[in-house]
């Protein structure tokens, strides 16, 4: 890991002669402390297998800018306490230790190269007990022979411990005055954390909190710290290391808080944070392979904090309340949304006729622009058809209703744009008039302060009559006249055939 735990270990000075021959190898990680979930007693199933992994590289390469790394690993202190599986194809396992050569940069390149390797997997040993503790000693070199006295390697020692440090993460509201201050659209907003050790395991190697927020919302770079980092892409992300130990029921919480900008529009924002013990199978840099701050580091999308920066740190405390380990929060910005319901002047058509409707919301800022996006509000739409008019279609996405409907009301859920809806003239009805409504949500409110114009009237204008609604209302008005004809005429018939049959 890039932290400072990784400068308490460097190369092991040799020679002077032999460091120009052969090179100097630098070690980075693993962590000093690595943590294993205990095996599942109850249902006896294995923990699923971490790989441990570090980074090796070349100061200075023998041959044209690259070279080979062996390494050996020392793994026979792990008897008892956790099995090795899984190993690299770059790798040989010799009883206790195991052997690996990595190539290390491109022929032609131009200075140090690094590599993340990870040699093999770890799991608790079947057997081992919460607390038991092993140790993996590591040596590196370059050459072409393995790692001896004399020449300049690199070595790491780390103890793994089977048992991980559970850590939980409250929120902790800033207040003014009786209530809490939201946010104002561009400015800032301090966001606090809490954090509680509630398992077993001390957190040993310290830990961290990584805090990821969405909608635009970015860390404030006029408030930074040394030990923590940041990523401005979408999400936005932060994370913060501390060397503080953490003790089984311990807590604390940020003695200063971080520093988030807001955008100017944007009514609510989404906050996910956790806390991490360092070393342990839930720290995102455990293995340098799969860091997503390396990934961004190496395509320079990370922003570290500078030496000159102060520390954020931790006090104790005794906050209450509940602590969660991987919350999400919604905040709240102080500002609002005017929903607006919007569609069609009037319905238009003739009897029987199909026509269709449009229907839709138009939300604008305090300032009169127009919103892209609902940023989380919650809100609905609700028609009522004309009267003498019938619902026959809603909008459809790939075969399924957005809407429901029960033929005369029409329900559309949150988040509903744009759309038409089907009606059929059945018949002139003189005033009758549809509605339009925005129907408000409870959980994330627009904070909609113009009232007036979340409804609409749709008045229904008819003119004339389709050919086949005609056709069929001649058809109804002369079924009446036609039975008693139908009648007559049998009886007719059949008084006929009887005097036939007399006269014969």
């Amino acid at each position: 890991m890039g932290t400072a735990f990784g400068a308490l270990l460097g190369p092991v000075a040799g020679p002077a002669a032999a460091d120009e021959e052969r090179g100097a190898v630098t070690l980075d990680g693993p962590q000093h402390t690595r943590f294993l979930a205990e095996r599942h007693s109850v249902e006896e199933k294995w923990t699923p297998d971490r790989a441990f992994g570090f980074t090796v590289g070349i100061r200075r390469a023998a041959s044209a800018g690259h070279g080979r790394v062996r390494v050996r690993i020392d793994i026979g202190r792990l008897a008892g306490v956790a099995a090795v599986s899984h190993l690299s194809k770059a790798c040989h396992r010799e009883k206790t230790r195991v052997d690996c050569v990595y190539e290390v940069g491109e022929p032609g390149s131009a200075g140090g190269a690094t590599k993340s390797v990870e040699p093999f997997d770890l799991r608790a040993a079947k057997g081992s007990e919460n607390g038991d503790r092993g140790r993996v000693t590591i040596v590196a070199d370059v050459g072409k022979s393995g790692p001896a006295s004399g020449s300049t390697v690199a070595r790491r020692t780390t103890d793994v411990v089977v048992g991980v440090p559970r850590l939980t993460v409250r929120k902790q509201d800033i207040r003014q005055g009786d209530g809490e201050q939201r946010p104002k659209p561009g400015g800032t907003m301090p966001f606090r954390l809490a954090v509680r050790n509630e398992g077993k395991v001390r957190a040993e190697n310290g830990f961290g909190i990584s805090v990821e927020s969405g909608d635009g919302v970015r860390m404030s770079r006029t408030r930074t710290y040394r030990n923590c980092g940041y990523q401005d892409l979408y999400p936005s992300s932060v994370q913060c290391e501390f060397e503080r130990e953490l003790r089984p029921q311990e807590t604390v919480s940020l003695d200063r808080p971080l520093l988030f900008r807001i955008p100017k529009r944007v009514i609510y924002s989404n906050f996910s944070y956790s806390a991490f013990a360092i070393g342990g199978p839930d720290d995102p840099d455990l293995n340098p392979g799969s860091s997503q701050k390396k990934h961004l580091e190496r395509h320079g999308n990370w922003r570290a904090g500078h030496d000159t920066d102060p520390a954020l740190g931790v006090r104790e405390t005794d906050v209450t309340g509940r602590f969660q380990e991987n919350p999400d929060d919604m905040v709240a910005v102080d500002t609002h949304l005017d929903l607006a319901a919007v569609g069609a002047a009037a319905v238009h058509g003739a009897e029987g006729e199909t026509v269709d409707v449009g229907i839709g919301v138009r939300k604008r800022w305090p300032d009169g622009t127009e919103a892209d996006v609902t940023n989380h509000v919650e809100y609905g739409l609700r028609f009522t058809a004309p009267e003498g008019t019938t619902v026959v279609g809603v909008p459809m996405d790939e075969g399924e209703a957005l809407c429901s409907t029960n033929g005369r009301q029409v329900s559309c859920p949150w988040g509903f744009e744009d759309e038409d809806i089907r009606l059929r003239i059945d018949r002139k009805v003189p005033g009758a008039a549809g509605r339009l409504e925005v129907v408000h949500g409870d959980a994330y409110s627009a904070h909609d302060r113009v009232r007036e114009n979340d409804s609409l009237a749709i008045p229904l204008r008819v003119a004339g009559i389709t050919s086949a609604l005609r056709a069929q209302r001649l058809a109804s008005a002369a079924f009446p006249y036609a039975v008693p004809a139908a009648l007559l005429l049998m009886v007719t018939v059949a008084h006929h055939i009887i005097r036939r049959r007399k006269r014969t």
